[in-house]
């Protein structure tokens, strides 16, 4: 028997219950190799739905074990080279095994107007950066580098080849604990086989002590940066009132409003609902009811192919940066056609089923927010953002909206 970490429990207004039929996903002989995917698409928009940039600053830190491209920085997306136009972040993409059996896999995923930078286990292949000015340079160095401009054509690639282990292993996850941050351990689920791959850094039982060996975990990891557009946008009225646009050829779904104030206990759920391609729907900002009880979110990312253990992993592990932080941001799960586009993916042997659940995550600004913007960079340069991880989508916007700012404004 093997122990996973608990499902994480999300406490306060953003408690929910998931707690329906097929809590777990076992593999049995109707369905004997089964895969499951989730993740997101963050994007920062002006209130004239205008998508803005700087989003290679992350939100969560990873684990000093994540593998990265060379000029890694744990708090740059897996980037400390120069880059521009990036406006789109893929967080959080894991991939789930479930089968009967040990099995030989081979994992291809593919980034359409993006870099997958940042990976775990190790990857076997994938895209490649042009070479750094010496194995180890300098900050200076990097920094002096020509910048990877996102808005020109990217192809990310990640390849890994891995052994998804039997039910009844015996072997453990062996990541080194204390490298771990809150975040990680909780998008394992119970029932997910695990995954062994190459050699990275391993627990060796004493504290705080690793060396290297085949690594085992319970999921597949990657996440990235890019710049392609979205079949999704929002734009705010001087109001408040809220205008959703479909601009795809796929229905979206399920769309969800939400705001969390800066007030203790104050989020509102605004709005939930489906959104036909070429649709628009009108949304005026009102407090109502539960954001994920078994109606809402949860329930939706289920419906979508999740199961309940991985909707609470999901969840747990989004808490502080997508509910706990104040904002005004809209959820949307992203149609599977699309992400298949943006991220096609290849396994070898094909599994029986695969299910791919990515939801949009649009942070907006509202005008209200935006004076405030305006005020703030002209009186100290955006001081009181300076360490916000949009701080560079909100001196985008500052700059959009009339103000004047140095060109070596950091």
């Amino acid at each position: 028997m093997r122990i996973m970490n608990p499902p994480f429990i999300v406490k306060g207004c953003l408690s929910f219950c998931v707690g329906v039929a097929g809590a777990g996903f076992h593999a049995h002989a109707a369905d004997a190799f089964v895969v499951h995917e989730w993740g997101t698409f963050t994007t920062v928009s002006g209130s004239d739905g205008r998508l803005l940039s700087g989003l290679q600053v992350d939100e969560e830190r990873l684990p000093n074990f994540v593998q990265a491209h060379s000029g890694f920085s744990p708090a740059n997306k897996g980037w400390n080279r120069p880059v521009s136009n990036v406006t789109v972040k893929m967080e959080t993409p894991v991939i789930y095994f479930y089968s009967d059996r040990e099995r030989a896999v081979q994992v291809d995923v593919k980034f359409a107007g993006g870099s997958i930078s940042q990976w775990y286990p190790g990857r076997s292949g994938g895209e490649e950066l042009p070479p750094l000015p010496q194995e180890q340079p300098t900050l200076e160095q990097l920094r002096a580098l020509s910048p990877v401009d996102f808005s020109r054509p990217f192809a990310g690639s990640v390849q890994w080849n891995v052994t998804v282990l039997a039910p009844d292993t015996t072997e453990k996850i062996n990541c080194p604990v204390s490298w771990e941050t809150p975040q990680w351990p909780r998008a394992r689920v119970p029932g997910a086989n695990l995954v062994k791959g190459p050699p990275g850094f391993v627990e060796t039982g004493r504290p705080d002590f690793s060396a290297t060996g085949p690594v085992v975990e319970g999921f597949l990891f990657y996440r990235g940066i890019g710049n392609f557009a979205l079949p999704f946008d929002v734009t705010v009225a001087p109001d408040g009132t809220l205008t959703l646009r479909n601009t795809g050829t796929e229905d979206i779904s399920r769309v969800w409003v939400y705001e969390k104030s800066s007030k203790p206990d104050a989020s509102f759920h605004f709005w939930t609902g489906k959104l036909p391609a070429g649709g628009q729907q009108s949304v005026p900002l009102q407090p109502a009811g539960s954001f994920l009880g078994k109606s809402g979110f949860g329930a939706s990312l289920i419906h979508a192919g999740l199961t309940s253990d991985e909707t609470s992993a999901l969840l747990a592990t989004w808490k502080e940066s997508y509910f706990d932080a104040p904002g005004l941001r809209v959820f949307w799960i992203v149609p599977r056609a699309f992400t298949d586009r943006i991220l096609p993916i290849a396994i070898t042997p094909a599994p029986d089923k695969l299910e791919r659940v990515l939801v949009g995550r649009s942070e907006v600004l509202t005008p209200a927010f935006e004076k405030e913007l305006v005020d703030g960079f002209r009186s100290d340069g955006g001081a009181r953002w300076a360490k916000d991880r949009y701080f560079l989508a909100y001196r985008e916007r500052a700059r959009q909206l009339g103000v004047v700012l140095p060109d070596n404004t950091p």
